[in-house]
C-alpha cells in the first residue's frame, strides 16, 4: 500500500505545480513598474472622477428641481379641485335652502293641497337639478 500513497502524493504535487507557477508569474508582473508617470495618471483619474461627481451633482439638482415643480403643480391642482368642490357644495347647499324655503312658502300659501282638494292645488316648486 505504501507505493500507492507515494503515487498519490506525486500526482498531487504534479497538479499543484501549474498553480504555483501562475501565482509566481502574477507576482512578478505586479512588481514591474507601470509605464509613464503614475502621479500624472492618478491626477487624470482623480479629475475624471471629479468630473463624473460634478455631473452627478448637477443631474441630482435638476432632478430635485423637476420633483419640486411636479409637487408644486400637483398641490396647485389639488387646491383648484378643493376650491371647485367647495364651490359646488356651497351651490348645492344654497339650492337646497332655496328649495326648502320655496316649498314652505308653497305649503303656507296653498292650504287646499292639505285639505284634500287636489284640483285646486298648484304645481309644487321645482326641485333644483345638478348644475343649475
Amino acid at each position: 500500500m505504501r507505493p500507492i500513497h507515494r503515487i498519490m502524493a506525486v500526482a498531487a504535487l504534479a497538479s499543484a505545480i501549474p498553480t504555483i507557477a501562475v501565482a509566481a508569474d502574477r507576482q512578478a508582473a505586479s512588481s514591474i513598474p507601470e509605464p509613464g508617470n503614475p502621479e500624472a495618471r492618478r491626477e487624470r483619474f482623480n479629475e475624471q472622477q471629479a468630473a463624473v461627481a460634478r455631473q452627478q451633482l448637477a443631474d441630482n439638482a435638476a432632478s430635485q428641481q423637476r420633483y419640486e415643480a411636479a409637487v408644486a403643480s400637483a398641490q396647485m391642482q389639488a387646491d383648484r379641485q378643493d376650491s371647485a368642490y367647495a364651490d359646488t357644495l356651497r351651490q348645492h347647499d344654497t339650492a337646497v335652502d332655496t328649495y326648502r324655503s320655496d316649498r314652505k312658502e308653497w305649503e303656507r300659501t296653498n292650504p287646499a293641497c292639505w285639505n284634500g282638494s287636489a284640483a285646486e292645488c298648484p304645481a309644487e316648486p321645482p326641485v333644483p337639478s345638478p348644475g343649475r
